[in-house]
C-alpha cells in the first residue's frame, strides 16, 4: 500500500490549529473513531469540526459520459441541491445534508486507466461522526473498496510551546495505548519517538484495522507560528 501525506494544517497569530486523523482498511470502523476521539480528548484546545474521507478506485478509464452518470448515481435524491461540474476527466459535485457539507470528485487517471473517487464530509460534532460512518461508508462502497480517514480538527488559543507540544504528545500516545486494541506479539504497535529539530514528535498505532500517524512542528518566526499534525492516508495500491 501506498502512503501519502493528506493533512497539512496550518496555525496563524498564536492560535494553535491541531488535526488527529486515523485512517481505516475495510475491516475499520466505529470503535476505531472512538479511540481517536480518545486520543483527541487527552489533547488540548477546543474541537472546531470533524471530517471524514474516503478512497476508491475504479479499474475503468471513465469516458464524460459514463462520469456523468456515475456522478449523478452517487448523488441520487441529492443531485437537485448540489453544485455540479463535469468535463472529459472530471466530475465534481458539492451539497449540504442535515449536520454535514459533502464534495465529490470523480477523477480520470489517462496514464493508468483508472478513475479515483474521493468522497469527503464535513460533520458538526462527534455523535454525528460516530452515527454517519456506517451511512458513507456503505454509500461509496457501492463503487468499490474504500480506504477511509477520519480527521478531527482542534484550537489551541495560545503559545503552544515546546513544553505544551511534549505535553501533548505524550497525553496522545498515552490515550491511543490504551484505547486502540494493539496486538502486544508484535502484528500491532504503538510507537512514540521523542524531539527531534526538524519532526518534534510522532505517535504511531499500527494494527490489522488502522493507522495514526502525529507529527508535530513548530516555526515561531515573525510572530507565526505552524502546527502541522499530520497522518500519511493509506490507499488501495494503484
Amino acid at each position: 500500500m501506498e502512503k501519502t501525506i493528506c493533512i497539512i494544517i496550518i496555525l496563524l497569530l498564536s492560535m494553535a490549529s491541531i488535526t488527529l486523523a486515523i485512517e481505516t482498511t475495510p475491516a475499520g470502523g466505529v470503535d476505531e473513531i472512538k479511540s481517536l476521539i480518545k486520543v483527541s480528548e487527552a489533547m488540548d484546545g477546543d474541537v472546531v469540526a470533524y471530517s471524514w474521507q474516503a478512497h476508491v478506485k475504479i479499474e475503468d478509464k471513465l469516458d464524460k459520459d459514463e462520469l456523468n452518470e456515475t456522478l449523478k448515481e452517487f448523488l441520487g435524491e441529492n443531485l437537485s441541491k448540489a453544485v455540479t461540474e463535469t468535463s472529459k476527466d472530471h466530475a465534481y459535485g458539492e451539497w449540504y445534508s442535515e449536520d454535514t457539507y459533502n464534495s465529490l470528485s470523480i477523477v480520470v487517471d489517462e496514464e493508468n486507466g483508472h478513475t479515483y473517487i474521493v468522497y469527503s464530509v464535513e460533520l458538526s460534532n462527534e455523535k454525528c461522526l460516530i452515527n454517519w460512518h456506517n451511512n458513507l461508508h456503505n454509500k461509496i462502497s457501492h463503487f468499490g473498496e474504500p480506504f477511509v480517514a477520519v480527521n478531527i480538527h482542534k484550537i489551541y488559543d495560545g503559545n503552544f510551546n515546546s513544553t505544551l507540544k511534549e505535553k501533548n504528545i505524550q497525553a496522545a500516545f498515552n490515550a491511543a495505548n490504551s484505547t486502540f486494541n494493539v496486538d502486544s506479539k508484535g502484528e500491532g504497535y504503538v510507537g512514540y519517538i521523542g524531539y527531534t529539530q526538524e519532526i518534534d514528535n510522532y505517535v504511531m498505532v499500527n494494527d490489522d484495522k488502522v493507522n495514526l500517524h502525529i507529527t508535530i512542528t513548530t516555526d515561531n518566526t515573525a510572530d507565526v507560528e505552524y502546527i502541522n499534525i499530520a497522518t500519511p492516508l493509506i490507499i488501495n495500491s494503484y
